[in-house]
């Protein structure tokens, strides 16, 4: 398991998904939540009446949704004054740039590659291995956070390419416009693991 754990820190992301603000008008609740929930269930339900018209797997697909609206909420910002005007009271752009938190600012241009980027990788056959919610979603999540696992293959020049993409944003603010924050795979062992370990070392 620590092998695991080890390996881990190549190949996975924690996505940090919140969940509605409760009390904020409309244009100012940016959470996807009941977004992918939708998204997850319109893909169950056509996949249960029209097999064949299911092109791609719900993991493509949940991920391939929150990268469109993060893209989306960027193009956005650009056109859409009071949007622009919430980013800027939350600290996440100034100017034309995208605040980071341990690397330099990125552009909206930067910023937007990134993202198409990703979006377009993250359909290669052998690229995203997992990408699931943690606890499952509900039409009425009550949960504030709702964490995703994100798992990233690491044998292809196309999976290398989406996780550098991926370790890049996560450290940008333009996560934060879904209101989202990514963070690698923690080292550490399960409790079942620790108690074998413990078992072990009485013996």
């Amino acid at each position: 398991e620590d092998s695991i754990s080890i390996l881990q820190q190549d190949t996975q992301l924690i996505v940090f998904l919140k969940n509605r603000e409760q009390g904020k008008p409309a244009s100012e609740d940016w959470s996807i939540v009941q977004a992918l929930f939708l998204v997850g269930k319109h893909w169950r339900e056509q996949k249960e009446k029209s097999p064949s018209q299911v092109t791609q797997p719900l993991r493509v697909v949940l991920l391939g949704s929150m990268l469109d609206a993060m893209l989306n909420r960027v193009k956005q910002l650009e056109t859409d004054p009071q949007l622009r005007e919430v980013a800027e009271k939350r600290g996440l752009v100034d100017k034309k740039e995208y605040a980071s938190s341990d690397q330099p600012h990125l552009t909206l241009k930067e910023v937007t590659e990134s993202l198409a980027t990703l979006k377009m990788l993250t359909v290669h056959p052998r690229v995203i291995s997992r990408f699931h919610a943690m606890r499952k979603l509900t039409a009425e999540m009550t949960s504030e956070i709702v964490p995703f696992t994100l798992e990233i293959q690491n044998r292809s020049q196309e999976s290398q390419q989406a996780f550098y993409l991926l370790g890049k944003i996560s450290r940008n603010s333009c996560t934060h416009l879904i209101l989202a924050t990514l963070r690698p795979a923690k080292l550490g062992r399960s409790p079942l693991a620790n108690t074998v370990d413990r078992l072990l070392q009485d013996l």
